[in-house]
């Protein structure tokens, strides 16, 4: 079996005892938060796969404001596609807060219990309205019916505040050690056909050392790497050169 089917069926197994997943009435919002690439986004989306949930993924810096994050919403949930056919429209035009909340309504009563993940929640901290809608979802709509999970890389300032003193679950996701980036980024070595995949197994310690202290974004690190090591190899290439 695969990790990624390992990983899902240990999701489904050990998630489905989680109360927010068993008693939806007991499920609250959920801001997961931490570093980025650091694997939050790919845990909630395998999580919810797993577990079947209807979901929609929503990024707060594409859709720039309230309208887009409501058609995007019910577009996803309905799971309309976009297409020659239907002019390349959403589900349905949907303007303001009550014709969302009734969308939503209507998705509930067709699908049951969906879930809408709002990815760079930080960017919500510009739109209040909208960060107190979505955290007013569950008393809008029917008790544990709708669930919120915001994901973004720290926490919102004044998050009680933020919050408006809902009761809001936080979990951290921390990075990733220097073991850890070097496993990972050793999946990007050279084939085992190039001549330079032992120097680069060498080169990775470096590499973290150096930046450990500077960089630990894990895209960064990955387009970083790739070049830092070519420049590394310059000198040796031209004296293996004929």
């Amino acid at each position: 079996m695969s990790a990624s089917r390992r990983g899902a069926a240990w999701c489904k197994t050990n998630l489905q005892r989680h109360p927010p997943v068993t008693q939806p009435r007991l499920a609250a919002p959920l801001y997961v938060y931490g570093p980025s690439g650091g694997g939050k986004s790919g845990v909630v989306c395998g999580v919810l796969d797993a577990l079947g949930a209807r979901h929609a993924i929503l990024d707060c810096v594409t859709c720039c404001n309230p309208r887009s994050v409501f058609e995007s919403a019910l577009t996803q949930l309905n799971r309309h596609v976009p297409r020659a056919s239907n002019g390349y429209t959403g589900w349905s035009p949907c303007d303001s807060e009550g014709a969302f909340v009734a969308g939503l309504q209507e998705a509930i009563a067709e699908f049951g219990r969906v879930v809408l993940v709002l990815e760079n929640a930080m960017e919500l901290e510009r739109r209040p309205g909208l960060r107190t809608l979505l955290l007013s979802l569950e008393t809008l709509c029917a008790a544990g019916a709708v669930w919120i999970v915001f994901v973004a890389e720290s926490p919102w300032p004044e998050m009680h505040t933020a919050s408006v003193f809902s009761s809001l679950v936080c979990v951290r996701f921390g990075g990733y050690t220097k073991g850890q980036l070097t496993t990972i980024l050793a999946l990007d070595a050279p084939s085992a056909a190039d001549a330079h995949t032992a120097a680069y197994r060498d080169f990775l310690p470096l590499f973290i050392a150096y930046c450990w202290e500077i960089c630990r974004d894990l895209h960064e690190l990955r387009y970083l790497c790739r070049a830092a090591f070519y420049q590394w190899m310059q000198p040796v290439s031209k004296q293996w050169r004929p």
